[in-house]
This record gives structure tokens, sequence and C-alpha cells, in this order.
């Protein structure tokens, strides 16, 4: 088998204010949030529960056809369910859950487990 090296090109999209703002703009991966998933195979939703609420249909309106949503966790899925709307069938999505809240997983993490 031979390995083929591949290479991408990664850039976080922040909102207007954002706490890590200076810090991604510092390592040069800073682009408008929107400009950002509007250009992008791959997009992972990494923020709290009430702004994905508040966003998510934006965010997929900006999605391209065939791009990948990725989520860190279940949130996103049950709250569209409760509201009756389905992610967009264009588009695949992946969810790493984890296995407890964000306390009890912090404290395995901290202990090595």
């Amino acid at each position: 088998m031979k390995l083929v090296p591949i290479l991408f090109f990664m850039q976080i999209g922040l909102r207007k204010g954002s706490c890590s703002f200076v810090e991604a703009r510092a390592a040069g991966c800073l682009g408008d949030i929107w400009d950002t998933v509007s250009g992008s195979d791959l997009v992972l939703h990494l923020i709290f529960d009430v702004p994905q609420a508040d966003n998510y249909e934006r965010v997929f309106s900006h999605m391209m056809p065939n791009s990948i949503f990725g989520l860190c966790h279940g949130f996103l899925f049950g709250h569209s369910q409760s509201v009756g709307l389905d992610f967009p069938k264009q588009n695949q999505h992946n969810s790493c859950k984890s296995k407890g809240n964000g306390t009890s997983m912090r404290r395995l993490y901290v202990q090595g487990q």
C-alpha cells in the first residue's frame, strides 16, 4: 500500500467578540465565521448549546452541498428534533459524543482515565 500525504488548510471562523479572537489571529488562521463555513468541506460546530440552537440553521444555509457537519456532542440532534427540523440531507453529519456530562468527563480526564 502506498501512503499519500494529504494537505489541508485549517481556518477558524469566530463570532465577533469571541475570547479566542486574538489568539486565532496571532496563529494566522482566523476567518469570518460565515466565509469560513461557506468555503469548508468539513465544519466542526464546537460551541455551547445555546449558540448552537441559535445559529445552526444559518450554519446549514452557508454550508456547501456534500460537506460534512461535525458536532462535539449530541445536543443539537435532540434540539432540532424537538422543534421539528431535520439536518440537511445534502450534508453528512458526524458527532463525537461523550458518555457523561462535562463535569464528570473533566474529572476523569484529570484523573488520567
